[in-house]
């Protein structure tokens, strides 16, 4: 009888112990952050293979045209685009951008992103240093044509 409670009691422990790790895995794998529109869930850089962590800084590359990047302590995020066909490229990474993430458009406009061209385009199309902001959102800037 003692054998049987022990073995239950064995059992409820692991079933415990492995409950804490998936919610403790789970919960790694999304950061929260708070901004001023309301509270953005998205994947955690961190445990993504394809961003590359440089001095708490994480860069997302894997395409030559653009690259974004989430800086950790300042809670900043960056997209620049590498490409003179900066419109095609712009739509290129806000698509993924928000598939990396795992976010929807409108909590990617609840995020303060900043969206720029590399410095040689801006020089090459004589455009504004400035940040151009995600496309979909409402305060975003145009390309000139």
């Amino acid at each position: 009888m003692k054998k049987k409670y022990f073995l239950i009691l064995f059992l409820i422990i692991i079933l415990l112990i492995t409950g804490i790790i998936i919610f403790y895995s789970s919960q790694n794998n999304k950061i929260s952050l708070k901004t001023s529109s309301g509270v953005v869930n998205f994947n955690n850089p961190e445990t993504n293979k394809n961003f590359i962590n440089y001095s708490g800084t994480f860069y997302y590359n894997k395409n030559q045209d653009y690259f974004f990047s989430y800086n950790k302590s300042y809670n900043t995020i960056s997209i620049t685009i590498n490409n003179p066909d900066i419109q095609k490229t712009r739509d290129d990474a806000e698509k993924e951008f928000i598939k990396v993430l795992g976010i929807n458009k409108s909590d990617a406009c609840k995020l303060s992103v900043d969206l720029r061209p590399i410095g040689t385009l801006i020089s090459l199309f004589e455009l504004k240093d400035i940040n151009y902001g995600l496309s979909f959102c409402s305060n975003s800037i145009a390309f000139p044509k």
